[in-house]
C-alpha cells in the first residue's frame, strides 16, 4: 500500500505528471494516486465516526457504495479538513452504486477509462480514504469478471483496507475503472468491484431525474419511481414497490408499462428463498395482474404456484374478471383449475351471475347447481351451510327468488337458515331492486323473525338512501319501527312497551333503527335539507358514539356549505366521539378549501389539531402494534391541509409524526395531493423527505399517476 504525505513530494510527482507528455505510456503507482487521489473523499453518514469512501464523478457529484451510506439521513463528505453536507439523489442497491449530490464541493472529477481498459491480467489501483481521512493505493491485478444475481463484479487482486468501500478502482492511466463494492475478508484478496459502465448509467438517470425535476411529466416521473424501486436491495421489499408501481401505471391507463413491471416484480419475488413467502407473493401478485387487466399474465403465474391457498386466491380473482369481462367459458375453467371445493364455490356463482347477466339463464342454473353439489357434499355442516349461503347470494343478486328461497331452505341450521332467508330482499335491494325486494320481504315474512325481517328492510332502506331517495327510505324506516314495536308487544306485553316509552328506555331494543335514521340525516344533510336533518337527529335516542356522529357531521358541513361556519363548528364540537369530531371538522376544511375559503379551512384544521393532540393513546405503541390513534388522526389533518392547498403547514405536521411508516405514508399521500393539484414540482420535494426507499418509489408512481390523469 502507497500513502504519501510529505507535500514537496506531492507537489512534484505532480509537476512531472502534468509536464510529461502525452504518450500511453503507464503511470507509477505514485502518479496514480497523484492524479485520481484528488478525487477520492471520505463518506460519512449520520454523525458516525466510522467512514467510507467516494469518488468525484462530476461537478458536486460524488458516487459511492450504498453500504457506507445505508439508510443515513445525514451524509457527510469530506475533503481534507472541509465537510459538505450531501444528499442522496438515488441508490442503487442491488448494485450497490449510491449517487450524492454536494452541492459545496469544489474538486476535480475522476476521468471514465474506456470499457476496453477492463480485461483480466490489467494492472489496477485501489483508492480509498485510510484512517487518518487521507487517500491511499494498492496494486493488483483484474481477475476475469465474476458474474452476481444483480451485475458483472469485477474481481481484483488488489487489497482493500477498511473505510476504502466506495473509493475508485483505476486503471495505470489514473482512470476510473470501477468503484470498490465488496471484499471476502477485509484488508486481504480477492476484492470486488463494480464496473464502471454501471457508474455511467447510474450517472446518466441522475441527469435524467434532474430534468425530470425541472420539468415533471408522467413518464419521467414513473421511469424515477421504477429507478428507486430497482435500487431497493431486499428482494421482497422490491417486488412489493414495483406492484405498487405497476398498479399506478395501470391506473394510469399504461397497461403495457404495468404489464413490465409485474414481470420485473415477479422476477424479485422469484428471489425469496423461503417457499411460503414466495407463494403469497407470487398469490398477490397474480392478483395485482388479474385487477389491472392482465390475464394472460395473472394465468402464467399461476402456472408455476403451488397448489395451495394463494394459488387458490388467485385463479378465483382471475375468474371473476374474465366472468366480468364476458368471458364465461374461460372463467368457467379458471373456477374448476381450484382444487380445493370449498373454494370454487363462489367462483362458480360469480361465474353463474355473469352469465345470468349476459342472459344464458340456462348456463347460469347449470353453474349455480354445480355450486350447490359441491356444497352438499361437504361434510362439516357449518361449512356446508355458509357454502349455500353463497349460492344465495348469487341467486338473489339475479333475481332468482324461488331458486334462492329453495337453495336458503336446505340449510339444516335454523338460525342460519333464517338469517339467509332474510338476506334475499338485501341482497336484491344492493342490486337495485327495491321493488322486487320488498316482494321478497313479503314471501319470506312467516320463515323469518322479526329482528331478521328488521335487517332485511334496513338493507332496503340503505339502497333507498344510495339512489337518493329520502322520502322512501323515512317510510322504510318507519316500517322497521312499527315492526319491532309489534314483537316487543308480543314478547313483553303493551303495558310494558308503554312504561318503556315513558322512561325514554324504547331506544335500546331499537339501536338497528335508529342508527338508519342517523342515515337518513346524513343523506339529508348532503342534500341541503339541514332543518330536516336536525331534526331526523333529534329523534335519535341511541348512545350519542353510535347513532349520531356520522349525521351531525355531515350536518356540520352542510351548515359550512351554506355560509354557516360558527353554526358547523359547534355542531362539530358537539360530537362526543372524538375521532368523529376530528373527521367532522377535516370535513368542513375540505369543503371551505375547495370553495376557495383557505382562511377558514385553516381555522377547522387547527380546531381538529387540538382535538386529534387530546386523543387518548394507548401504551406503548397501539394495539398489535399499530400506531396511535393521535397520530393516525394527525396523519389525516396533514393529508387534508395538502388538499385544502396549505403545502407548508401539512408538510411541517407530516414531518412531526413519531412513527416512521406512517410519516413516510403521511408525506406520500401529501405528495400525491399536491400532484393531483397540478403542483408536480412541490409534490416531489415532499417525496424526497421521504425516508424509506419503498415508500419513496410507490410515492413517485403515485405522483406520475394524478399527472397522467390530470393530463
Amino acid at each position: 500500500m502507497t500513502l504519501i504525505k510529505n507535500p514537496l513530494v506531492v507537489s512534484f510527482l505532480l509537476a512531472t505528471l502534468i509536464l510529461a507528455p502525452k504518450a500511453c505510456k503507464a503511470l507509477t503507482a505514485e502518479q496514480v494516486l497523484v492524479a485520481a487521489g484528488a478525487s477520492v473523499v471520505v463518506v460519512m453518514g449520520d454523525h458516525t465516526e466510522q467512514h467510507g469512501s467516494g469518488v468525484v464523478v462530476s461537478p458536486q457529484m460524488v458516487i459511492t457504495s450504498c453500504r457506507v451510506t445505508g439508510d443515513a439521513r445525514d451524509i457527510v463528505v469530506r475533503q481534507g479538513a472541509i465537510s459538505h453536507a450531501a444528499r442522496r439523489v438515488s441508490a442503487d442497491r442491488v448494485r450497490d452504486i449510491c449517487l450524492l449530490d454536494v452541492p459545496t464541493l469544489d474538486t476535480p472529477s475522476a476521468t471514465f477509462a474506456p470499457t476496453s481498459s477492463l480485461r483480466p491480467g490489467a494492472r489496477a489501483y485501489a483508492l480509498g480514504v485510510s484512517a487518518t481521512h487521507q487517500p491511499a493505493l494498492s496494486s493488483g491485478v483484474i481477475s476475469p469478471l465474476r458474474q452476481s444475481d444483480a451485475a458483472p463484479l469485477v474481481q481484483i487482486t488488489a487489497s482493500i483496507s477498511p473505510g476504502w468501500s466506495g473509493g475508485g478502482l483505476f486503471d495505470d492511466r489514473a482512470r476510473l475503472i470501477g468503484v470498490l463494492s465488496w471484499q471476502v475478508q477485509a484488508g486481504r484478496a480477492p476484492n470486488f468491484a463494480i464496473p464502471g459502465n454501471w457508474v455511467r448509467t447510474s450517472i446518466a438517470s441522475a441527469g435524467d431525474a434532474r430534468r425530470c425535476r425541472a420539468a415533471p411529466t408522467s413518464d419521467c416521473l414513473f421511469a424515477l419511481a421504477l429507478g428507486a424501486a430497482r435500487g431497493i436491495a431486499a428482494a421482497r421489499d422490491r417486488g412489493s414497490s414495483l406492484a405498487g408501481i405497476a398498479h399506478a401505471q395501470a391506473r394510469a391507463d399504461d397497461r403495457a408499462g404495468a404489464r413490465q413491471t409485474f414481470l420485473e416484480a415477479l422476477s424479485a419475488v422469484r428471489e425469496n428463498p423461503d417457499d411460503g413467502a414466495r407463494q403469497f407473493w407470487l398469490g398477490l401478485l397474480a392478483m395485482g395482474q388479474a385487477r389491472t387487466g392482465d390475464v394472460a399474465g395473472s394465468l402464467a403465474t399461476v402456472s408455476e404456484m403451488a397448489d395451495g391457498v394463494w394459488r387458490w386466491q388467485a385463479l378465483a380473482l382471475t375468474s371473476r374478471v374474465q366472468a366480468e369481462r364476458g368471458d364465461a367459458a374461460a372463467a368457467l375453467v379458471s373456477a374448476r383449475n381450484i382444487t380445493s371445493t370449498r373454494d370454487r364455490v363462489r367462483p362458480l356463482v360469480v361465474v353463474a351471475v355473469a352469465q345470468a347477466r349476459g342472459g344464458d339463464r340456462s348456463a347460469a342454473a347449470n353453474s349455480f347447481n354445480e355450486a350447490i353439489e359441491l356444497a352438499r357434499g361437504d361434510a362439516e355442516p357449518g361449512w356446508r351451510d355458509s357454502l349455500l349461503e353463497q349460492v344465495v347470494e348469487g341467486q338473489s343478486t339475479v333475481a332468482d327468488i324461488s331458486a334462492a328461497r329453495a337453495t336458503a331452505l336446505g340449510i339444516t341450521s335454523g338460525p342460519t337458515r333464517s338469517r339467509v332467508l332474510a338476506s334475499i330482499p338485501a341482497f336484491q335491494a344492493r342490486a337495485g331492486d327495491t321493488t322486487g325486494a320488498f316482494a321478497s320481504v313479503r314471501l319470506i315474512s312467516g320463515d323469518v323473525s322479526a329482528y331478521e325481517m328488521g335487517l332485511a328492510l334496513r338493507a332496503i332502506a340503505t339502497a333507498q338512501l344510495e339512489k337518493g331517495d329520502v322520502a322512501g327510505a323515512q317510510i322504510t324506516a318507519r316500517l322497521i319501527i312499527d315492526e319491532s314495536m309489534r314483537n316487543l308487544e308480543r314478547q313483553f306485553g303493551r303495558r310494558e312497551v308503554a312504561r318503556l316509552i315513558s322512561n325514554e328506555q324504547l331506544h335500546q331494543y331499537l339501536d338497528s333503527a335508529m342508527d338508519l335514521y342517523s342515515q337518513i340525516a346524513q343523506a339529508q344533510a348532503q342534500s341541503g335539507d339541514v332543518a330536516g336533518a336536525l331534526a331526523t337527529v333529534r329523534g335519535i335516542r341511541v348512545h350519542p358514539v353510535v347513532g349520531q356522529p356520522l349525521a351531525l357531521g355531515a350536518i356540520a358541513v352542510a351548515q359550512a356549505r351554506a355560509d354557516a361556519l360558527n353554526d358547523g363548528l359547534a355542531t362539530a364540537r358537539s360530537i362526543v366521539d372524538l375521532p368523529q369530531r376530528v373527521q367532522a371538522l377535516r370535513d368542513i376544511a375540505l369543503t371551505l378549501g375547495r370553495r376557495g375559503d383557505q382562511q377558514a379551512a385553516t381555522r377547522a384544521l387547527a380546531e381538529a389539531l387540538d382535538v386529534a393532540s387530546r386523543l387518548p393513546d394507548p401504551a406503548p405503541a397501539g394495539l398489535f402494534g399499530n400506531p396511535p390513534p393521535s397520530a393516525v388522526e394527525t396523519a389525516h389533518i396533514a393529508v387534508t391541509q395538502a388538499t385544502t392547498g396549505d403545502a407548508a403547514s401539512a408538510v411541517a405536521i407530516g414531518r412531526r409524526i413519531s412513527v416512521p411508516f406512517l410519516r413516510n405514508s403521511t408525506l406520500g399521500e401529501i405528495a400525491s395531493a399536491l400532484a393531483a393539484a397540478g403542483e408536480a414540482a412541490a409534490a416531489l420535494a415532499v417525496s424526497e423527505e421521504i425516508e424509506q426507499d419503498e415508500a419513496r418509489a410507490v410515492a413517485l408512481a403515485g405522483i406520475a399517476e394524478r399527472l397522467a390523469v390530470r393530463r
